[in-house]
């Protein structure tokens, strides 16, 4: 099936569309698969060999991350890459051998595909069972239909409903958006900066996917504007990723847009999609 990109290039945005199906394939870097181990490996190392040897269309980077003491140091004193031991992932990586790699990251998004393609996106962690890929530690930006943003949002004026934190129960029913810590967050320093790097995906109840990716540099757009990329493509479920200079997108062979090099150094998890 065609694969199709919308890029627009006034903000720096990358958005491809897979015409049909795709697969979601994680992307985990470990120390034991580089070609010297001894040396180790940088991310886009990583990418490149998965790409060549999965087959995969795109691929970009998946949720955030920290570095131990060590692997701070170790990445300001040298130029090669950090041992992949050094980073903590904000989330958990399902590989369809059912190796799970990462941490819970339970307050956050988790996107998860069944062998047959089936996608399901859900807040929390990635169940534990039913199902063959996932990634978790995403920010929601549209979760089985209901778009998160800055504040609870209804459909009507309700006296005494809840602006942030869960919503009464005899409110849902009129829930049009989400309050979410995490995307708040993410808006304001969007607002401050518009070209801080954003990236994300979404699906359509027809299948359809949408990668986006907006580089790391002016000019860009706020986290809402982002957001709307996939609600303007129809998208009932999207995610968002680690932005600012984390932000890559592997697409025809090469990096269209590129990490920080001290993140190429450092990152250890993204997330690839096949067209099937």
């Amino acid at each position: 099936m065609a694969i199709i990109n919308h890029d627009d290039l006034s903000k720096n945005v990358f958005i491809v569309e897979f015409d049909h199906k795709c697969q979601l394939i994680p992307i985990v870097r470990q120390d034991s698969d580089a070609i010297d181990p001894s040396e180790g490996e940088s991310f886009p190392d990583t990418v490149r060999r998965e790409q060549k040897n999965r087959k995969i269309d795109i691929c970009t980077n998946a949720c955030w991350y920290d570095l131990s003491l060590n692997g701070k140091s170790d990445v300001f004193l040298g130029d090669d890459p950090v041992s992949a031991n050094e980073t903590t992932n904000q989330g958990t990586a399902l590989l369809p051998s059912n190796k799970r790699y990462g941490n819970p990251s339970p307050l956050m998004a988790y996107v998860a595909q069944k062998e047959d393609l089936t996608w399901v996106f859900g807040m929390g962690d990635i169940p534990d069972n039913g199902f063959y890929t996932g990634i978790g530690g995403m920010c929601p930006l549209i979760i089985n239909g209901l778009k998160y943003g800055d504040g609870n949002k209804y459909s009507k004026v309700i006296d005494g409903s809840n602006i942030v934190g869960e919503p009464r129960e005899q409110d849902r029913e009129f829930l049009i958006q989400r309050n979410n810590n995490k995307y708040v967050a993410l808006l304001e320093a969007s607002r401050d900066t518009p070209g801080i790097g954003k990236i994300g995906f979404g699906i359509t109840p027809e299948g359809k996917c949408y990668v986006a990716v907006q580089a790391h540099q002016n000019p860009g757009m706020t986290f809402d504007d982002f957001r709307d990329i996939f609600i303007n493509f129809g998208c009932n479920n999207a995610v968002s990723g680690d932005g600012s200079d984390s932000v890559f997108m592997f697409r025809n062979g090469d990096f269209v847009v590129k990490s920080n090099e001290l993140k190429e150094l450092t990152m250890t998890f993204g997330v690839g999609f096949k067209d099937v």
